[in-house]
């Protein structure tokens, strides 16, 4: 669990370097050369595919723990309940309920358009490339999905 999360937490600082590309005042050029070098590089690629397995196998193991821990206690509830802990710790499975949820949208907003939903084109150095900030320009456009 713990490596998972954190791979996933790697993945996460590495997505945000890609994506501060979009503060640049060049139109989109760098955020486009940046979304081509990750599509089409072979090792990046792989590490996405072990990205999305690590965010399943983080999934499962969540869910197996859970089961494990309640049938170790042997009782339905504790007769007196403290709440020591912090409330974000006694809940993470409503609130990693919520980040798969943000997830699966961000993925169909972005990963899946950009894909096989967007067909816009950007020239970059010469090269014709997919023009991903326009995929993001128009999401930061509308106001429910921001």
């Amino acid at each position: 669990m713990a490596l998972t999360g954190l791979f996933l937490i790697l993945f996460l600082v590495v997505h945000l370097i890609g994506n501060l590309q979009l503060l640049k005042t060049d139109g989109g050029r760098a955020f486009n050369v940046y979304a081509e070098f990750m599509t089409s590089n072979p090792v990046i690629v792989t590490i996405s595919y072990v990205n999305y397995a690590c965010i399943l196998i983080h999934v499962i193991w969540a869910i197996l723990l859970t089961k494990r821990n309640r049938e170790a206690r042997g009782v339905e509830s504790y007769a007196i309940v403290k709440n020591s802990s912090p409330w974000t710790s006694r809940n993470m499975g409503i609130l990693g309920t919520f980040i798969l949820i943000f997830l699966v949208i961000h993925l169909k907003g972005f990963w899946y358009e950009m894909h096989w939903g967007w067909n816009a084109k950007a020239i970059s150095d010469g090269l014709e490339v997919k023009d991903v900030f326009a995929v993001g320009d128009m999401a930061c456009s509308n106001v429910w999905y921001v």
